[in-house]
């Protein structure tokens, strides 16, 4: 997720500039006065004598919209871009299954110190009834 982040904030980071700059601020007040045009009477006459007119008055008005959206792609990619280098990644963690292990005489113990051990890790949460029993009756 944040290697996607990263990747695709730059990627509209660089549409963007590259759109942005491809235009020049002169080309862009022409568009606007063009789209201006477009959308006034002139435009709605002019579209209707001829279908090169409305399909060039179609494409200034979107290059206009895509010109009112350029800050708002600085913005999003910039956004994304940041979001992918705070976002922590993924830490792979082991699940381990619990261990249960019956437990073995410990050397030099006597049945009664081993029943008391027993006790301990039952009382304590270490092993379940179940197992308690079993290894109550192997050490009995």
């Amino acid at each position: 997720m944040r290697a996607g982040l990263l990747i695709f904030g730059l990627i509209i980071l660089i549409l963007t500039f590259g759109f942005s700059s491809y235009i020049t601020a002169q080309q862009q007040a022409q568009l606007q006065l063009v789209g201006g045009a477009c959308n006034s009477v002139f435009g709605a006459v002019g579209s209707a004598l001829s279908s090169t007119v409305a399909q060039d008055c179609q494409n200034v008005n979107t290059l206009n919209t895509l010109l009112a959206l350029t800050p708002a792609g600085y913005i999003l990619g910039g956004i994304l871009f940041l979001l992918g280098l705070v976002i922590p990644g993924r830490k792979h963690v082991e699940q381990r299954e619990p261990q249960h292990s019956t437990p073995e005489k410990p050397t030099g113990t006597s049945n009664g110190e081993a029943l008391k051990i027993l006790k301990m890790r039952y009382a304590k949460g270490e092993i379940t009834k179940k197992q308690y029993q079993e290894m109550k009756g192997e050490l009995e």
